[in-house]
């Protein structure tokens, strides 16, 4: 009898190890295969050519960008603020500069960004820029202002020298001009003292108003009555209730040698009473006539202020005493040379 044979038994399949314990984290990948073609470096080693490691960030201290586009523009606006005019483009430039450099100086303050120093230099070259613009601007707009009053004086006191009245002048431009309908100028105007402009047939002008139509023939009548000044007559007419509008664009319509009515209003002071040549240039003064009207209307007449200090004498002696020198001393305050007032004390007999 033969004995049974049995095969022997197959062990059992020992268990997977376990996962390492992580504490929660995950399980460290394990390494695969290497690529295909390119064996493994050893390990510490650099990566084989061809082969990309991992890619690093830009630290942030390289970030200088705005720090430095804030500095770039603090310069250029600097350099332009000098010119004038033109350095309102440095103000602007200057305040995009500011900004910037405020921004890159918070962000490298945070650590964001690099450059720090230069957007601090950035943001102060741009204020001093705009600083400078300002006071280059105001500078330059005072000595234009200054330089054109200087010139303004100059042109008046060469037409005084000429013997043209600014005055006159004016009214003769302003006239070219009314509710804007322009009148054409003749090419040369002479003003010559020994001619007194001859007035001229007054015309009606269509587009007056009927407040300005009644104003100018006003003022018409009242130089036919008695002799104004330019201002003098203005303040009539406005007296008389016409508007300041009104009452000067009469002035300015009517023909009127204003020279000859500073002689005929010399004239009518010396029928009224007694004047030294001053005192009497003065009281046309007074009465609105420009220095230069004054003196020719006093110019004009043909007075003996030997016998003008008499008449004065007599008409103070007349209210009330005077000795010869007190009556001397009032003629010559009155305007009388020294030799006049001696003649008018001893026409008065002192």
């Amino acid at each position: 009898m033969s004995t049974p044979s049995f095969d022997a038994p197959t062990p059992p399949t020992p268990p997977p190890a376990p996962a390492p314990y992580t504490d929660g984290a995950p399980a460290a990948p394990v390494a695969g295969p290497p690529h295909p073609g390119y064996p493994t470096p050893p390990p510490g080693q650099p990566p084989m050519p061809g082969q990309y490691g991992p890619q690093q960030p830009r630290p942030a201290s390289e970030r200088k960008g705005l720090a430095i586009t804030a500095l770039v523009l603090g310069i250029v606006a600097l350099l332009g603020c000098w010119i004038p005019f033109l350095n309102v483009g440095s103000v602007v430039i200057g305040l995009v500069g500011v900004a910037l450099g405020i921004v890159g100086a918070v962000k490298a303050a945070k650590g964001t960004a690099g450059g720090k120093a230069m957007a601090i230099v950035g943001t102060v070259l741009s204020a001093l820029a705009i600083v400078l613009s300002i006071v280059v601007s105001v500078a330059t707009a005072s000595f234009v202002s200054t330089a054109v009053d200087e010139q303004t004086a100059a042109l008046e006191q060469s037409l005084e020298e000429a013997g043209v009245d600014p005055e006159e002048l004016e009214a003769l431009t302003s006239d070219e001009v009314v509710d804007g309908i322009t009148e054409e100028a003749p090419a040369e105007a002479e003003v010559a003292e020994d001619e007194p402009v001859e007035p001229a047939e007054e015309e009606a002008l269509p587009d007056e108003s009927a407040g300005q139509q009644n104003a100018r023939e006003s003022a018409r009548s009242y130089l036919d009555y008695t002799a104004f000044s330019k201002s003098g007559l203005v303040e009539q007419l406005e007296y008389e209730g016409f508007s300041t509008t009104d009452a000067e664009y009469a002035v300015g319509a009517v023909e009127v040698d204003w020279r000859e009515q500073a002689a005929l209003s010399a004239a009518s002071y010396l029928d009224y009473t007694a004047f030294s040549q001053s005192g009497l240039v003065e009281q046309l003064e007074y009465e609105g006539f420009t220095t230069k009207q004054a003196e020719h209307g006093v110019d004009t007449l043909d007075a003996d202020w030997m016998e003008q200090a008499a008449l004065s004498a007599a008409s103070y002696l007349e209210h009330t005493s005077f000795s010869r020198s007190g009556l001397i001393g009032q003629l010559e305050f009155e305007g009388f040379t020294t030799e006049q007032a001696e003649h008018g004390a001893d026409a008065a007999g002192l």
